[in-house]
């Protein structure tokens, strides 16, 4: 026995130096001597723990135990050990029958909280905080710990008690500063959240949980440029931390600068290409920035990882919506309807979808169920009215087609809307909305209510002030920018349709009804050639991705039209204004129509000009509208699904009878539709011989 009490004091000896090799040769010998001596036992399973050796160390701990079952600390460090080898059951059972035996054992009662919180077990993890506290009342971290379980289990409020009296045992503790923050943010508690998060940073401003949490609470509070400068923060220390990248992302977006946005919603997706919800939010840009190419390509992404999400289906249908291919677009939301049968945007993409293909009478099928399931929602009563209208029928289309005002605000005025009744000595307010060319086309209407009475006041744009004060009925008109005079009704220029019982057989086609002005601002030539007018490009607006589509597909690039431009006998004038009047500069000066674009300072001036031609040749745009409404002979390029008023499937217009009607054959095709001319043009000019 003298002998072992030696082995043991020198091994002990090496053991404290850290000698751990020389300790453990001599606690070898022990056990060769005295196995199962628990001593050696205890220490051996601990020099292995300390050189990374776990099995080795749960092994002898695993023996020690076997000695000495009623000793709680045995248990304590087969639990530590059984932990750092990633068996969290067995170490929180050795950690339990520590405590079994020695319920005052302070850190086998930590390490059980510890191990049941990084499991999520919170109700695990709660009570044993809340006895370390009992045993050790200024533990700090066993006061952090609490607070952190009982802010995942849902109870910030208390997790802000539990963090507050960490920090007043000890000020510096910076998890406690930022865990506090998160709690005062799930409590709503912004200003409190910000302080708590600054704080942590002026202890370490290199925490990037403290300063994304920063960001975030910035973010909530709108204040984007100081979240965005936090977010950037992180990503500079952190370059690698995918999910920041995520909310900077979203704070670009809200500051307006969606190139910015897209570029942080592309590194993010490098870093972490399984990560859906940066996918979405990347698509879902680019989606709305008109980018239909990358953004179907980002949501097919989305379903190569997750092919059951019916609504990135319906996304990558609009997507392919915008790229013109259709039947594909069909496709997605047909699949997104087999996943999700009732899913409305589903019914309303394949709806919009057939729509553009043609197929009224199956889009309208998906609109009827629409307003059927949602019979409140004005937007799917506008579009089921685009398809009403399409077919001709106006009695039901005109109906559905007042459901635009609930969308549309900026046409809701304070006083009653007139519908339709005499208003002698009283004052109606008409207002043109939408286009240029809404505004030439149905102001036609007011010679029809102008007999019943009272004084008309017409509220329209600069550019058609001059021409429409030509009108020979005494009406007066005003600008949008001007106050608005004293009124008593108001109505919407494009609701007299409805409020006159306008039917396709009793369409008004008084022509004219507009007329050029005296005075003019540039006068042709006299030539024995025909003297054409043309327009390639609709008027659009950039702000939003349906006008882009609109002014995509209503427009037909200047190069395809060379062909009418090597008509002989025409002398060609550009009636294009806008920044599509420089396409000219592209066409060989021999074939170049003069340009009209320079002395087109309103519409006055343009019918001026129109009224000495002999044709126009014109896309779906205000020139059409003008043209017709002047009486000159005016044909109309239209795409495959045109604009509503221009009905499908005739060459003629009830609208405007000295128009011709030029139709794309399929969506997109504009080469068949300038060869179609260019033959009606050749025989226009010989029949002009």
């Amino acid at each position: 026995m003298k002998n072992l009490q030696k082995l043991l004091t020198q091994a002990y000896r090496h053991y404290q130096a850290g000698e751990l090799a020389e300790a453990s040769q001599l606690y070898q010998r022990v056990l060769q001597q005295h196995p199962g001596q628990l001593d050696a036992l205890q220490v051996l399973g601990m020099i292995a723990a300390q050189q990374g050796d776990v099995e080795t160390a749960i092994s002898y701990f695993r023996q020690a135990v076997q000695v000495a079952p009623a000793q709680a600390d045995l248990h304590y460090n087969l639990g530590y050990a059984l932990e750092a080898w990633g068996d969290g059951p067995a170490a929180i059972a050795a950690y339990q029958q520590a405590l079994k035996l020695n319920r005052n054992h302070l850190a086998a009662c930590y390490n059980l909280g510890e191990l049941h919180l990084q499991r999520g077990e919170y109700a695990g993890a709660i009570p044993c905080f809340q006895w370390a506290i009992q045993l050790q009342p200024d533990l700090s971290l066993a006061h952090y710990k609490l607070g952190t379980a009982l802010q995942q289990q849902g109870d910030p409020k208390a997790a802000v008690s539990c963090y507050l009296q960490a920090l007043q045992l000890q000020p510096d503790l910076v998890v406690a500063h930022c865990n506090l923050g998160s709690a005062y943010l799930d409590l709503g508690q912004l200003e409190a959240a910000i302080t708590a998060f600054q704080s942590a940073l002026q202890l370490q401003p290199d925490h990037t949980g403290a300063l994304f949490n920063l960001g975030l609470a910035r973010q909530t509070q709108q204040q984007m440029r100081e979240a965005i400068a936090c977010y950037e923060k992180v990503i500079q220390l952190e370059p690698q931390n995918s999910e920041v990248y995520n909310n900077l992302g979203n704070a670009y977006l809200a500051v307006g600068q969606p190139e910015r946005a897209i570029d942080v919603f592309r590194w993010a997706t490098a870093l972490k290409p399984d990560d859906l919800t940066l996918w979405y939010n990347l698509g879902k840009t680019l989606l709305e920035q008109a980018d239909w190419t990358g953004a179907a390509a980002c949501f097919r992404h989305v379903l190569a990882l997750n092919p059951q999400l019916s609504y990135i289906h319906v996304l990558l249908g609009s997507a392919l919506v915008g790229q013109g291919d259709l039947p594909a677009a069909s496709a997605a939301y047909q699949q997104a309807l087999k996943l999700d049968p009732e899913l409305v945007a589903a019914h309303h993409g394949i709806a919009s979808a057939l729509l553009e293909s043609g197929e009224v009478d199956a889009a309208l099928l998906h609109y009827n169920h629409l307003c059927h399931l949602q019979p409140d929602n004005a937007e799917f009563s506008l579009n089921r009215a685009t398809a009403l209208l399409l077919k001709g029928d106006l009695k039901q289309g005109l109906v559905d087609y007042e459901s635009r005002f609930q969308l549309w605000p900026e046409y809701r005025f304070d006083k009653p809307r007139w519908q339709g009744q005499p208003f002698s000595n009283q004052v109606l307010l008409i207002t043109a909305e939408q286009g240029f060319g809404d505004a030439i086309h149905f102001i036609r209407y007011l010679a029809l209510i102008a007999p019943l009475g009272g004084h008309l006041i017409v509220q329209c744009y600069a550019p058609l002030l001059s021409l429409f004060t030509q009108l020979t009925d005494p009406i007066e008109f005003i600008l949008y920018d001007a106050p608005l005079p004293n009124y008593d009704w108001h109505c919407s220029l494009m609701s007299l349709p409805l409020l006159v019982g306008t039917t396709l057989e009793t369409i008004p086609a008084n022509i004219p009804y507009l007329s050029p002005p005296a005075k003019v601002p540039l006068q042709l030539p006299g030539t024995p050639q025909l003297q054409v007018g043309l327009v390639w490009a609709s008027g659009y607006k950039t702000d939003r991705a349906d006008f882009v589509r609109s002014y995509a597909k209503r427009s037909c690039p200047l190069a395809l039209m060379l062909p009418l431009l090597e008509v002989q006998g025409v002398a060609f004038y550009s009636l294009q204004v806008g920044s599509n009047a420089a396409d000219l500069t592209n066409l060989d000066p021999a074939l170049r129509p003069f340009d009209l674009s320079p002395y087109l300072r309103d519409f006055a001036d343009t019918a001026a000009l129109i009224d000495q031609l002999d044709l126009v040749i014109t896309v779906d745009t205000a020139v059409a509208h003008l043209a017709g409404a002047m009486g000159k002979t005016v044909w109309i390029l239209l795409p495959f699904v045109p604009d509503w008023r221009w009905f499908l499937d005739r060459s003629d217009s009830p609208w405007y009878p000295t128009a011709r009607l030029f139709r794309q054959s399929r969506p997109g095709d504009w080469s068949s539709v300038i060869a179609q001319v260019r033959l009606a043009l050749e025989e226009f000019c010989q029949g002009c011989q």
